[in-house]
């Protein structure tokens, strides 16, 4: 009943973005979007502000608030059937998708909204028109090179938005000092993130690995 529910509430921006439900995965989706990474980005930020009512509306009947993690990745892909005689079943495969599953694992990891690659926020006409800040280099499994991950907040609830909006400066410069590895300047700069906004999970994610580090 759950998952029927969810799907119920955030499967019609799919279609309302241009977009078409490929598969559903247990209690996820994949979905592609022929038109545009633009249409895949308002399709994620619409998705998490469904998400926020919904969980308005549990609230109100005493059950605990959900959170999903979304992955955008744009590329080209093969999309036909697969299987034998008695079973053949609708699929997509291409690097494109195991980079999306990446994403959507970056989601998970940082525990945010929407995680987006490199290539989507090339694919936008004006990506200075949406709310995005640097996570961070991620490996991809077939990949030699990493890819760039950004986290698309447009669709977080305030006060949170407006925080990670007024932090993002410092947050990127704690990016680059860990990058750098100098490890005591950004966790110094994390945690003036946390300060402002202490339900950032990714300033969290960051400050954790640094501790390790500095224990090994």
């Amino acid at each position: 009943r759950f998952i029927n529910e969810f799907f119920a509430r955030v499967s019609p921006s799919i279609r309302a973005h241009g977009g078409f439900v490929d598969k559903y995965l247990g209690d996820g989706i994949m979905a592609l979007f022929p038109g545009s990474a633009e249409d895949a980005v308002r399709c994620a930020i619409d998705m998490q502000r469904r998400i926020g009512a919904y969980n308005a509306s549990r609230e109100l009947s005493g059950e605990a608030p959900i959170r999903v993690g979304i992955g955008l990745h744009a590329g080209r892909l093969m999309l036909g059937t697969i299987g034998e005689l008695e079973r053949m079943d609708g699929t997509v495969i291409s690097d494109a998708v195991n980079t999306a599953s990446r994403m959507e694992g970056v989601a998970k990891e940082y525990d945010i909204g929407v995680a987006a690659s490199e290539r989507v926020l090339v694919g936008l006409e004006d990506p200075g028109a949406y709310r995005a800040r640097f996570l961070g280099k991620v490996g991809v499994k077939g990949r030699r090179e990493p890819v760039s991950a950004f986290e698309l907040y447009d669709g977080d609830p305030e006060p949170l938005r407006s925080g990670k909006d007024e932090i993002r400066p410092v947050f990127e410069r704690a990016i680059a000092a860990f990058y750098d590895r100098r490890f005591d300047e950004a966790l110094r700069l994390f945690r003036a993130v946390l300060e402002k906004i202490p339900e950032d999970e990714a300033s969290h994610h960051y400050a954790r690995i640094i501790r390790k580090l500095n224990m090994c």
